[in-house]
């Protein structure tokens, strides 16, 4: 599933709500199931390295909190959020 939501600030419980209702309305029912996401860390292979593509750690929590939230079964995240 692939969802662009508007956010102006990354409020982790904001986010979680949206997901969590995006989840909803898509008939997305994670319960009992094994569920992975994949959240882009993408560096260039020359330099400036500094740059780069990665998803906000907000985001992600909000995501595998929403994902908890409705039953999943297992974490496809690490287990901090």
């Amino acid at each position: 599933m692939v969802r662009l939501i508007d956010r102006s600030r990354y409020d982790i419980e904001k986010i979680r709500a949206k997901v969590a209702r995006a989840m909803h309305l898509d008939g997305f029912d994670p319960r009992g199931k094994t569920v992975f996401g994949k959240p882009r860390f993408v560096y260039p292979a020359r330099p400036p390295r500094q740059s780069g593509v990665n998803t906000q750690p907000e985001v992600v929590a909000g995501v595998v909190r929403a994902l908890r939230d409705l039953g999943r079964r297992r974490p496809g995240w690490p287990a901090f959020c």
